[in-house]
């Protein structure tokens, strides 16, 4: 920890000697940045997660499209600002924000079957958030599962936002879920009966389990 404290300060010494247009001008930031990543990591200051994103965003500057470490420049801007919606709260913007940086990751070129699915996980764990943020009155099956309460009057409104935020993940393509979801939805908003969802002959995992709540 004691050589981390003294790394800081060389590495923002350093920096301050590379400025924008300086070819280690990238280098120094990516230095900074690790070490300011450690000390959060250990320490948990938001002050440093505040200005690790300010450093992910000009690295990701210096990173465009064609650069061989785009992809890896927005994965880490991405994860930086989920962490900072987790810990301290967030808003709308963040998760747009979040939700197009893991969208332009997908269009990068392909990667491993299991980093395609944790990016669409997290586009999924946003578009949810995103949702009970526009729509309180009817929450989003992962809100009620995280928080399984009683739920008997959540259909008693309508809601004007029927059918957005569906899983999309960029290039056309939708989760079974959420087509699910989206049908179901229609259902839900026009009756105050929870129990009268309809049946589907292939219920998802998570409608499953929605319905063992609200049951």
């Amino acid at each position: 920890m004691e050589d981390l404290m003294e790394a800081i300060p060389l590495r923002r010494t350093a920096l301050e000697l590379a400025p924008p247009g300086h070819q280690e001008h990238c280098a120094s930031l990516v230095h900074l940045v690790t070490c300011l990543e450690q000390r959060f990591s250990n320490e948990g200051a938001m002050e440093d997660l505040t200005e690790v994103i300010a450093l992910r965003r000009a690295i990701l500057k210096l990173t465009p499209a064609a650069h061989k470490e785009h992809r890896l420049s927005l994965g880490k801007l991405a994860d930086c600002l989920d962490l900072q919606y987790f810990k301290s709260g967030g808003t709308l913007s963040v998760l747009e924000e979040i939700i197009s940086l893991q969208r332009a990751r997908l269009a990068c070129n392909p990667s491993s079957p299991l980093n395609q699915a944790m990016i669409e996980t997290s586009i999924r764990r946003c578009l949810a958030r995103k949702r009970s943020i526009c729509d309180p009155i009817f929450p989003h099956p992962t809100s009620l599962l995280l928080n399984p309460r009683n739920q008997s009057g959540i259909f008693s409104e309508h809601s004007a936002s029927v059918g957005r935020d569906s899983t999309d993940f960029g290039d056309g393509r939708r989760s079974e879920e959420s087509n699910e979801f989206l049908v179901n939805d229609r259902a839900r908003l026009t009756t105050s009966d929870p129990h009268a969802i309809p049946r589907c002959s292939r219920p998802s995992a998570w409608l499953r389990r929605w319905r063992a709540i609200t049951e």
